[in-house]
């Protein structure tokens, strides 16, 4: 991760990385291969990465709102294996576990941040998120995902260059 996002992270959710639930999911294991807390650390780089895109293209983002919200997103799923059944449980209810937790974290929290958590699960969630930065975690999420369960880092490019043979 670049020093600056690394930077712009702790600057927008040191509170949050502090917090003893977050610390607590540094030991949940999440996507066979990671921890909820790493994912979601990956989840808020790439969040940064995409909101500073679309501000880029001249859509309006909130990288405070991005940040804070795919830091949160998954928290619900701390205690999985004592609160859900089974997967498919998980999914469908982690997300309203995850806002209760941010309430808690982030009183002040807004519309866009609690919507953002609340509908990363698309399309297993009922609606899309309806703002930038419900759209920078969702895809940020599915990236992380796709990145956790296949151990893949790198996208075949490099330097702005594929590296891939044809």
């Amino acid at each position: 991760m670049k020093n600056s996002r690394k930077e712009t992270i702790e600057k927008y959710g040191e509170d949050i990385m502090n917090s003893s639930i977050f610390q607590e999911a540094r030991n949940q294991t999440h996507h066979m291969k990671t921890s909820v807390a790493d994912h979601s650390l990956a989840v808020a780089e790439m969040a940064l990465r995409i909101s500073r895109y679309l501000k880029r293209h001249g859509v309006e983002v909130d990288e405070r709102i991005a940040v804070r919200a795919a830091l949160m997103h998954d928290l619900g799923i701390v205690g999985r294996y004592e609160k859900y059944r089974n997967g498919f449980e998980t999914y469908r209810k982690h997300p309203v576990d995850s806002i209760k937790i941010a309430r808690e974290l982030d009183p002040e929290a807004d519309r866009r941040l609690m919507e953002a958590i609340r509908w990363h699960m698309w399309p297993l969630a009922k609606h899309l998120p309806n703002s930038s930065e419900g759209v920078a975690v969702l895809l940020a999420d599915k990236a992380a995902s796709i990145t956790d369960l296949t151990g893949r880092k790198n996208s075949g490019r490099r330097n702005g260059r594929n590296t891939r043979s044809r």
